[in-house]
């Protein structure tokens, strides 16, 4: 669980650091700019979806591709050091919530009560 709070604490400081770079960087891509017009109001929780987002776009360019809402030259020029930046984060969350997920299962199978005080 350690694990799982602190990388979220790094990934609310990457967006934190990042999200200008994003919108720079991603400027021809309707996907982000509609992320950014319709969840702007939201202020920072706006700004983790907008990252959050980008970083689907990383790991999965064609299906965003295939929709027509990316520039794939914008995609393809995004900075290495900055997209590893971006998708280590948020692949560590899926990660750590599958594990969990698992280990909940594994538990349930075994027929193990959930601890409660």
């Amino acid at each position: 669980m350690i694990p799982g709070v602190l990388n979220v604490f790094v990934l609310l400081f990457i967006t934190w650091w990042v999200r200008g770079e994003v919108d720079s960087r991603l400027s021809r891509c309707s996907v982000v700019v509609d992320i950014k017009t319709t969840f702007g109001g939201l202020g920072f929780i706006g700004d983790l979806y907008r990252v959050g987002t980008v970083a689907c776009v990383l790991i999965y360019p064609k299906l965003f591709l295939k929709r027509g809402v990316i520039d794939i030259r914008q995609v393809a020029g995004f900075p290495k050091k900055l997209k590893r930046l971006i998708m280590v984060p948020f692949l560590l969350n899926i990660i750590f919530f599958t594990a969990m997920l698992v280990f909940r299962v594994w538990l349930f199978i075994a027929e193990i009560p959930p601890v409660s005080k």
